[in-house]
């Protein structure tokens, strides 16, 4: 049985997301402590975390209309929520106990831009999955 396409893409969206989101969160860290360029100002800071998390959101809303198919939606709904409640109480729990190593800001923007890719992902998730439950 031939695999398909669109789910074989919808899987490597969801990886390339899952890389973007820990890039962006990176990065977005990288520009507020001013480590790539001291001479940025808040506005582009602002500007650049505004259209990084706005592509999170589209690209979470393009993964979640590819991967989540049929009977997989509940799986992919359960996953989504248990990434979300990882990702929010990890945020908080990483930022107060690395503080010392100053990792703690790293790991909790990367875990917050995870959250804002899955927040779309489980949003289609949930919404398939209830159109599924008449059939």
């Amino acid at each position: 049985m031939k695999e398909d396409p669109r789910h074989v893409f919808g899987a490597w969206a969801f990886v390339m997301g899952i890389v973007i989101a820990i890039a962006i969160g990176v990065f977005s860290l990288l520009f507020t402590m001013r480590v790539l360029d001291p001479s940025i100002t808040t506005k582009q800071i602002h500007d650049f975390n505004t259209v990084a998390y706005i592509s999170l959101i589209v690209f979470g809303i393009l993964i979640g209309v590819l991967i989540n198919s049929g009977e997989k939606s509940k799986q992919y709904l359960i996953s989504g929520i248990i990434i979300l409640i990882v990702s929010g109480f990890g945020r908080g729990v990483v930022k107060g106990t690395l503080v010392g190593i100053k990792i703690g800001s790293f790991v909790s923007t990367i875990f917050s831009a995870i959250a804002v890719l899955f927040v779309p992902i489980t949003i289609i998730a949930a919404i398939k999955t209830v159109f599924n439950l008449d059939k």
